[in-house]
């Protein structure tokens, strides 16, 4: 009779472990998406700015001279966020991140 109750403990203790998981990873996603948001400012991102971070994002990873030019690469893109807030056509976007890269020359 004790060797059946363990076994059943061990089937009810199954499920229980499945949902302590799925509460654990529920927990940290939210965690996840509040320090996102909190870096965001909570504010969606136009289709300018999300290029925009995608590029600055490249040359983050890829240029190497940052430190030897002394150029503050995030106050750069903090600088920079916000002249492509509003929905910009193609040529003008260009010409502001030209603006922008050329104070990596």
């Amino acid at each position: 009779m004790t060797l059946h109750n363990s076994r059943t403990r061990q089937v009810r203790g199954k499920p229980w472990r499945a949902l302590n998981a799925l509460v654990l990873f529920a927990v940290m996603t939210l965690a996840l998406l509040a320090g996102s948001c909190l870096r965001a400012n909570c504010q969606a991102l136009t289709p300018g700015q999300a290029l925009f971070l995608e590029v600055w994002n490249d040359f983050s990873l890829s240029y190497s001279y940052f430190e030897y030019k002394d150029i503050d690469w995030e106050a750069v893109k903090d600088d920079s966020l916000d002249r492509f807030k509003d929905r910009i056509d193609g040529e003008t976007f260009a010409w502001e991140l030209n603006r922008i890269l050329s104070e990596l020359h």
